[in-house]
């Protein structure tokens, strides 16, 4: 009997993480692979992902995550990057030949071809009936 409700302790413990743990790391690092190449028109590549923190909550009853991470950028294609976009990660990119001062003065910088960068960013996840909800509405 004292097994019993050690087994359904444990059980019950293992379902309760599986239910509140946030999205997989290889679905999110997939989602931001296919956002370097698309925001960058093919210039940038991410190479390498890395989760650094993450976080749950439960404010007003909605489960959220947040997820901390830091990726390796290679800069396939020389051009001029905006690095950092209303505060968080960017990856828009500018062909050299169609930079101005006006996009200087916006904070692009140069980028040259077979530099790896390292960027830092944050995503934020709200849990829905089909998953969780991120950026851009996608669920993962």
């Amino acid at each position: 009997m004292k097994r019993a409700g050690v087994f359904l302790v444990v059980l019950l413990t293992l379902s309760v993480a599986a239910c509140t743990s946030g999205p997989s790391v290889s679905a999110v690092e997939d989602y931001l692979r296919e956002r370097v190449g698309r925001e960058s028109d093919g210039r940038l590549q991410l190479a390498e992902f890395r989760k650094t923190n993450a976080q749950e909550a439960n404010p007003i009853g909605i489960p959220r995550y947040s997820l901390e991470y830091e990726a390796v950028i290679d800069v396939l294609e020389s051009c001029y990057w905006d690095r950092r976009y209303l505060g968080e990660a960017s990856f828009r990119t500018v062909a050299p030949e169609r930079m101005d001062i006006f996009m200087e003065a916006q904070g692009y910088q140069p980028a040259r071809q077979g530099e790896r960068v390292t960027v830092e960013g944050s995503f934020e996840f709200e849990k829905t009936e089909r998953g969780w909800r991120g950026p851009g509405t996608r669920i993962f």
